[in-house]
């Protein structure tokens, strides 16, 4: 049984375009993580990755089936990597219906996806489908309002002031920080839709006004009928003051809050009312001053936040998914012990970064993203500590980024 981890970002899925920092410490975090675990219970886990960054990946002991690099198309390059392969986790963006396509692919090649249909996939890449379902089962979302990109600055405007400022502008397939923007005046639309536009294949956005709570994330593993809940995560996120565009940080897990259980039962009902929804889900909310969840949208892969959650759990995660996906079977319980921090660090390139100098970063504990170079004067690594408690997981993570900052070759400019 061949299995395979493919990950968009760092697999070769922007192989023709510029590395951006942001999304590929993530992406790479997330291939580096499912590939650990896999590892634990498979001899062979294979993979692809980016021409930019072959040379310098860390051991991941994982069979390269391919390298990428332009002018080769990715969904080319995916449908005769499937032939070679039995199984496989896909972890892929939902936006221009990529996850979707990938996923259909893997499909027609009979492999065994270990994740969600690709008809799931569909309807939950659409914000405003997640909106209606969640609706129908009585539980809380934003206002929202759907609006034409055709649509004049004026009709939007009206709009925007009976919504209230400062409002949130959202791609329909808008996925971690990218297609989401705050606007906190008039003066702001203009640019921001135009922003909108050019990240999206959509004709359409929506808009709600700004919940002032506690971002947070429930994670999930389902068998494609029943699920149970693993996690409820703190998320750290930005909005940047002079663009408005969202900025994905990290987090911590377990969020532990007056409201957590109620939290996590609405994210159950919704993952279980919706077919074909398998394997890890992760539902994204925002808790608000009155300790109302409102759920804002449903990944049905893989989230950053595993990188943290298999850290405190008393199984596999990897080996459950595959179990629920394969076998229909799920734990009974998933217990949680300590705490886990995570969070991305940007780094100023100061020096050449050569192979040596990347294996020596990727040694660092706590180091699962290096700050691998992007042809940018900067980088991002991402580090992930865990503990007994919360604060001892943040002091870890804050001597692990100290030692990051003293190889000499980097100098650390700190999101955190």
């Amino acid at each position: 049984m061949k299995l395979m981890v493919y990950e968009h970002a760092s697999g070769g899925g922007y192989c023709d375009r510029k590395l951006t920092p942001s999304l590929f410490s993530e992406g790479y975090a997330m291939l580096n993580a499912s590939v650990q675990d896999f590892q634990r219970i498979e001899s062979k886990v294979y993979t692809t990755l980016d021409y930019r960054i072959a040379n310098f990946t860390p051991p991941l002991n994982v069979e390269v089936v391919t390298i990428l690099r332009p002018p080769q198309k990715i969904l080319n390059v995916f449908d005769k990597v499937c032939k070679e392969i039995d199984q496989i986790m896909i972890i892929a963006p939902e936006n221009a219906d990529t996850l979707y396509n990938l996923t259909k692919i893997a499909e027609r090649n009979q492999l065994i996806v270990l994740g969600s249909t690709s008809e799931a996939v569909k309807v939950l890449s659409n914000k405003w489908n997640v909106k209606k379902i969640a609706e129908n089962l009585g539980l809380n979302v934003p206002h929202l309002e759907k609006i034409s990109f055709n649509a004049s600055l004026k009709e939007v405007k009206e709009i925007l002031d009976n919504i209230g400022y400062p409002a949130v502008l959202r791609n329909l397939d808008s996925v971690g920080g990218e297609g989401i923007i705050s606007v906190t005046s008039k003066s702001d639309l203009n640019t921001a839709i135009t922003t909108l536009k050019s990240t999206t294949t959509h004709h359409e956005f929506i808009a709600h006004k700004y919940i002032k709570g506690i971002p947070a994330s429930v994670s999930l593993l389902s068998n494609g009928v029943t699920a149970i809940p693993i996690s409820l995560n703190a998320q750290a996120v930005n909005f940047d003051q002079q663009t408005g565009l969202l900025d994905y940080l990290g987090g911590y897990t377990p969020l532990k809050y007056k409201v957590s259980v109620q939290v996590k039962k609405t994210a159950l009902k919704l993952v279980e009312y919706m077919s074909g929804v398998r394997g890890y889900i992760g539902v994204d909310f925002v808790i608000d001053e009155s300790d109302q969840p409102f759920i804002l949208e449903v990944n049905p892969r893989l989230t950053t936040s595993y990188i943290a959650i298999r850290r405190v759990t008393d199984i596999n995660l990897m080996e459950a998914i595959r179990k629920a996906v394969v076998d229909g079977s799920l734990p009974e319980k998933i217990n949680l012990e300590g705490s886990a921090f995570f969070s991305k660090v940007r780094i100023k390139v100061t020096g050449g970064l050569t192979v040596t100098k990347m294996h020596q970063l990727a040694q660092i504990s706590g180091v699962i993203t290096p700050p691998f170079p992007t042809g940018l004067n900067y980088s991002e690594a991402m580090i992930v500590a865990e503990g007994g408690t919360l604060r001892e997981a943040q002091n870890a993570f804050q001597y692990m980024k100290k030692n990051l900052e003293s190889l000499g070759e980097v100098a650390s400019e700190g999101i955190t």
